[in-house]
Order: structure tokens, then C-alpha cells, then sequence
């Protein structure tokens, strides 16, 4: 969004603005600036009195290096990125797959730790039926919901506060203690398999380390008996 604080994106208008990944945009709105989506920045408060947003700012300054007629709010998905020399990167080798993976652990816990404290400060939305997500104070009104009976509710959204686990869906996956074994998981001992989010799982079966905060969901602390011991258990 253009404006953080501007009118929510109707139904109508559901092809004429770009939709981006929601980390992104979190970013874009906590102030980083990407030149292929231009927003606005405000320099002075903005006042809610009796449901109504008043806003002191004019909308283009005479101080703003932008004008008019050079923003351009959708249309970003057309414009030719060019990848440059400058562009950052690991800077580890290829055959370091232990070295990738540490670092993959490292990203993966960042980008959860920065985006709940980011959420803290700026408002994110869910719908309470289907996973769609808006960053920002309200929930846009494009009626494209499908969860259960959404005819009734003509595809709109039932927009709620959103968590980390909305904005960064962990997709979980059984924990395979031994990668190099030849033995697969067996139905008859599913209850005493863990689960780990499936990119954590891949960098711990690469060699990076688990975090001891995922403990409680790979159960690590219980023994995995053989399928003649499993009958013994009580």
C-alpha cells in the first residue's frame, strides 16, 4: 500500500494494486525503503477523533523530493529488475552445506524474532476463515475469501489481530531422528515421532543445530521403541 493509513483497497480495485509478500510489506511500512515500491512517509501525527482519521500533512508537501506525477502506485510486477554485481550474498561456498544450513537456521530465527517485534508496532490482519493476511491497521474489502460458507458472507473477509504463526506459517513435517537410516516412518509409531517446521527440519537434517526452543515439539526426550516393543508399552 501506497498509503499505510489511506483508504482500504475495495473489490473493485483488486487488479489495479500489487499484492507483495507479507514480510515486505511489514518492512516497507516499519520504514525501509524499496525503490520498486514507493510509499508515503509522514512527518507529522496522524489523529483519530470519534472513528474519523484527521491528518495535518497535506498530501505532497512542498519539501518532498517526490511529486505528483512521478508515483506511480501499482504496476510494480511489470518493471524489468536487473540484477546488478552489488547484489548480496552468502558469501559461503557451494559444497558448505553445514555452513548454508547454520546460516538458514540463523535467517529462519531472525525473520520470526524481527517480525513479532515489528508486529508489535505495526498492526497486522488475518481473516478469521482463511489464511489471507493485510498488513496494516485495517483489513482491505476485496470479497475473495473461500473458506466454509463464504457465499454467505458474499467472499468477505472476518478480519482479527495476527500472529507470528499467520504472518510466518510454520508448515510442519515428522522429525526423522536418523536421516541415513533405510527405515521409514511407520504409522504404528506415529505418537512417539516429533514434528518440526519443515524448513527447520531441512537445515537439521543438513547439520545445523535446533534451537532448544523446539524441544517440546520434536520430543527429543522420548524413546523411540521397536515396532515388538511398541506392543509392550502401556
Amino acid at each position: 500500500m501506497y498509503d499505510r493509513l489511506g483508504r482500504a483497497v475495495s473489490h473493485n480495485e483488486r487488479l489495479e494494486v500489487d499484492r507483495i509478500p507479507a514480510i515486505m510489506e511489514l518492512c516497507i511500512q516499519a520504514g525501509v525503503d524499496v525503490p520498486d515500491y514507493p510509499t508515503r512517509r509522514r512527518k507529522f501525527p496522524v489523529y483519530q477523533v470519534a472513528g474519523k482519521m484527521i491528518d495535518f500533512e497535506k498530501r505532497f508537501p512542498k519539501d518532498d523530493a517526490l511529486s505528483r506525477n512521478h508515483i506511480q502506485t501499482s504496476g510494480f510486477w511489470g518493471t524489468k529488475r536487473l540484477i546488478t554485481s552489488n547484489a548480496k550474498t552468502s558469501g559461503l561456498p557451494s559444497d558448505d552445506i553445514r555452513g548454508c544450513a547454520e546460516r538458514g537456521m540463523e535467517v529462519w530465527e531472525d525473520t520470526r524474532t524481527g517480525s513479532i517485534q515489528l508486529m508489535q508496532k505495526y498492526a497486522v490482519q488475518t481473516c478469521g476463515y482463511c489464511p489471507e493476511v493485510q498488513v496494516g491497521p485495517k483489513g482491505h474489502r476485496v470479497r475473495q475469501c473461500q473458506a466454509f460458507k463464504h457465499q454467505m458472507r458474499d467472499g468477505q473477509h472476518a478480519w482479527q489481530e495476527a500472529t507470528i504463526d499467520d504472518l510466518v506459517p510454520p508448515v510442519y513435517v515428522w522429525h526423522v531422528l536418523d536421516p541415513s537410516s533405510p527405515l521409514p516412518l511407520v504409522d504404528a509409531l506415529k505418537r512417539y515421532y516429533g514434528k518440526l517446521p519443515a524448513v527447520v527440519e531441512l537445515f537439521s537434517q543438513a547439520g545445523a543445530q535446533v534451537r532448544s526452543s523446539y524441544c517440546g515439539v520434536m520430543r527429543a526426550d522420548i524413546a523411540l521403541p521397536s515396532l515388538g516393543e511398541e506392543k509392550l508399552v502401556v
